[in-house]
């Protein structure tokens, strides 16, 4: 009888756990074999939380989009299952929103109430984007079409400074700079941006943190035997048959181990891979490198701030409406309803440039441009006995680190206009043996293969991508066992 086949499995992320689960569920005895390497402390990669000011807040992920409306949405069930704690996202009801000007301390307008301009601008775009929508579902859009170019076609062309801070909004701090460097083939078509995925939505507020949905997982993995080693930096992946190996360095002790094995799985980000910052041996093959730079990595950053002193409107998110030249300048600002009467503690989200460049401030830089803000905002609203040189100025504050991190080199994958106009996207999910080509056969003698969000082609970016591309992934070692 043939020994179990080993596997090295890097990243301990959702595609990592899930795949191990899979394998190794399906024969307890097959656990002892796998290995699993993760540079982080902790187990689900993009998935995870820090303590501020006492209350749990997520770094990374931390909404469940598509709950159980539209289609059977893995992370819900495994939520469902931890009972993790949130609730109804609000993103986009009317009654939780408040909208103030900001453009200019000299505009006449800065610091009012715009609530009802924005709401109806972002019906009108609702409802070009939706035709956008229909238009790329109904029909053939070439790759090369920017979802700019589709939204022109359905009617909207923004000019007016509401308009560009509802596209951006609404859209664009999601996924991208600009709407015309974004693939309408693929950022308009059913499950991406939310598309496909209904409108119930679960914002986690836990303070077990989000990743606690892996919990039962990870518990099944150490009783089947599979070894998880944390703080441990993969340096050298070595993939060609008979001389599989991962050579990898102890954060703590600075020692460097080998582990020998059958087969790899790589669950890096997609930005990790870019950067070649793991060396793999052979290197890979132009074809492999092509379909690797056909997507990109999104900037997502969040920013935590407690007040001391209450001054904002009974509203549970701000809109901040800026101008031009601060397209994204802390627009989105939502309160931690779980501890907010006694806390003050909100949670802004930036996008693409603006993530970027809050991300390299000191949380000192960040208090000041947000007290200007606020005060711009609310200063004409205080009543007797708020102090305005002190109230708007956050007593802590804190920011992610998803665009320097070295782990990550960005927060998650997005398909820029062009993507894969040349090339198929198998190539981009097809696994490798150190044999230059990608004949057929090559599928059947895989030593390397790649899981993570962005190997999904339908859900990159959200959780349940990263889940369903370690399922897959896993089912086609099942099959070669």
């Amino acid at each position: 009888m043939l020994a179990p086949m080993s596997r090295v499995i890097i990243g301990a992320g959702v595609a990592s756990i899930k795949l191990a689960h899979t394998v190794a569920q399906a024969d307890p005895s097959r656990g002892a074999h796998i290995t699993i390497l993760e540079v982080n402390d902790h187990v689900g990669g993009r998935i995870c939380h820090e303590n501020f000011c006492g209350h749990t807040v997520e770094m990374g992920a931390n909404w469940i989009s598509g709950r159980e409306d539209a289609f059977a949405n893995p992370v819900w069930d495994l939520a469902k299952t931890v009972g993790l704690q949130g609730h109804a996202s609000d993103r986009d009801h009317d009654d939780s929103l408040h909208v103030m000007d900001c453009h200019s301390h000299n505009h006449k307008n800065a610091g009012s109430d715009v609530t009802t301009q924005y709401l109806e601008t972002v019906t009108r775009f609702q409802e070009s984007h939706e035709r956008a929508v229909a238009h790329v579902t109904n029909g053939t859009v070439q790759n090369d079409v920017s979802v700019r170019d589709i939204l022109e076609e359905c009617g909207w062309m923004p000019k007016s400074l509401m308009e560009k801070a509802v596209e951006h909004n609404v859209l664009e701090v999601w996924v991208s700079d600009g709407l015309e460097r974004l693939s309408a083939a693929h950022d308009l078509k059913a499950g991406a941006n939310d598309v496909d995925l209904g409108n119930d939505e679960m914002f986690v507020e836990d303070p077990r943190g989000f990743n606690c949905i892996l919990d039962r997982m990870v518990e099944d993995l150490k009783v089947w035997g599979v070894q998880i080693h944390l703080q441990t930096k993969v340096q050298m992946v070595h993939y060609k048959p008979g001389n599989v190996k991962v050579v990898a360095q102890d954060g703590t002790t600075g020692l460097i181990s080998e582990y020998k094995t059958d087969a790899v799985v790589s669950t890096v980000s997609l930005g990790v891979l870019q950067s070649k910052s793991i060396k793999f041996l052979p290197p890979f093959p132009k074809w492999k490198i092509d379909a690797i730079g056909q997507l990109a990595m999104f900037n997502f950053a969040k920013v935590f701030c407690k007040f001391e002193t209450k001054f904002w409107p009974d509203k549970d998110q701000l809109v901040f409406v800026v101008g031009d030249e601060k397209k994204g300048y802390y627009p989105l600002w939502m309160k931690y309803r779980s501890t907010f009467e006694s806390q003050h503690l909100f949670m802004c989200y930036l996008g693409g440039a603006e993530a970027r460049r809050v991300e390299c401030l000191t949380t000192e830089q960040i208090a000041n441009e947000v007290e200007e803000l606020f005060r711009r905002a609310f200063e004409h609203t205080l009543s007797n006995g708020q102090d305005p040189t002190t109230c708007f100025r956050p007593s802590s504050v804190a920011v992610t680190d998803w665009s320097n991190n070295p782990m990550f080199h960005g927060s998650y994958s997005v398909y820029p206009v062009g993507a894969f106009a040349d090339v198929p996207f198998s190539d981009l999910t097809k696994g490798l043996n150190g044999v230059e080509g990608h004949e057929e056969d090559v599928a059947n003698r895989e030593t390397l293969y790649f899981a993570g969000e962005a190997f999904d082609d339908k859900f990159n970016g959200w959780v349940q991508g990263a889940y369903m591309s370690g399922e897959r992934v896993a089912k086609k070692i099942l099959e070669r066992q």
